[in-house]
């Protein structure tokens, strides 16, 4: 059953994966970015490098999490692993926003 567009926002096409997800060979389910702001999850992850941050600023910097939501448990997770690429739905724990560093 293929995607129907109706479950994506008005006017906004789907991103496309880079090459780097796709070689992986892990499944159809790729998730490696914030789909609102359209930045990987490994490009997030080099910023934070330079300049840590909790949850809420990554919000306010990058707009990542601040949007529809989807990724903030993926980020969670980056912050937590280091994972950037991820082959399954994750949920978050809770509504209130995460203070980890």
């Amino acid at each position: 059953m293929g995607h129907d567009s109706s479950t994506q926002a008005e006017g906004r096409e789907r991103p496309q994966r880079d090459d780097t997800a796709r070689d992986a060979g892990r499944g159809d389910l790729v998730i490696d970015r914030c789909v609102c702001f359209d930045l990987r999850f490994s490009d997030l992850k080099k910023k934070l490098d330079e300049r840590p941050a909790t949850m809420d600023q990554i919000a306010r910097r990058y707009g990542c999490g601040s949007c529809c939501g989807i990724c903030r448990p993926y980020i969670e997770r980056m912050l937590e692993t280091g994972e950037t690429v991820f082959t399954e739905v994750l949920h978050a724990e809770s509504d209130k926003p995460s203070e980890r560093r």
